[in-house]
């Protein structure tokens, strides 16, 4: 009886293990073909997010799907936080274990959920992102993505981006794109001072 018990258990491992196996080349054919009909239509595959829960797991793991994605032909690879509840040591193990498995830039989407977009942004910065993905007044869902003016200030203090015109971003954002939500009466949850 225990035998045939361990036989059953051997079988059933046996049978999930293909079944992880068919996966993981089905996942890989896929890939191919969707990086493969995108390149052939005359784009280039600039962007596919790995989400939080993703870079939760093991980034030995992260890195494999990484390699996979940049066999199949991809140009970018973006690492997301977009539930925005990573701490910068998450993000530095992330941004290095799929560094050193692929040549393709990295870049690394963050949300201030938690007040951590800053410094996720710069920990995947040194860690070697070359990409951060931000946007202007930090507008996006939840509590917001990256302000661009921010992200700017934040890598001139690292000696990069040296030729935006930081002072020229603020003053339109205050003159001209603040306007346009008067105008359009747009209110930015994440900004008291955009409330009439």
């Amino acid at each position: 009886m225990q035998q045939s018990g361990g036989l059953h258990k051997r079988s059933n491992l046996f049978v999930i293990s293909l079944c992880h196996i068919l996966s993981k080349l089905c996942g890989f054919l896929r890939k191919h073909i969707a990086v493969a009909v995108v390149k052939t239509a005359g784009f280039s595959v600039k962007k596919l997010g790995y989400d939080a829960d993703m870079l939760y797991h093991a980034n030995v793991e992260l890195a494999e799907e990484a390699r996979i994605l940049e066999a199949a032909g991809i140009d970018e690879i973006t690492l997301m936080d977009s539930a925005g509840c990573m701490f910068p040591d998450q993000v530095s193990a992330s941004v290095e274990a799929v560094k050193r498995a692929v040549k393709v830039p990295i870049g690394f989407h963050c949300h201030a959920n938690m007040g951590m977009c800053s410094a996720n942004a710069v920990a995947a910065y040194r860690s070697g992102a070359d990409i951060l993905d931000c946007g202007l007044l930090g507008m996006a869902r939840s509590a917001g993505n990256m302000p661009t003016e921010l992200a700017t200030a934040l890598m001139q203090r690292e000696g990069e981006c040296r030729e935006l015109d930081f002072y020229g971003l603020l003053h339109y954002l205050d003159q001209e794109l603040y306007t346009v939500f008067r105008v359009q009466k747009l209110k930015n949850r994440q900004n008291p001072l955009m409330q009439d």
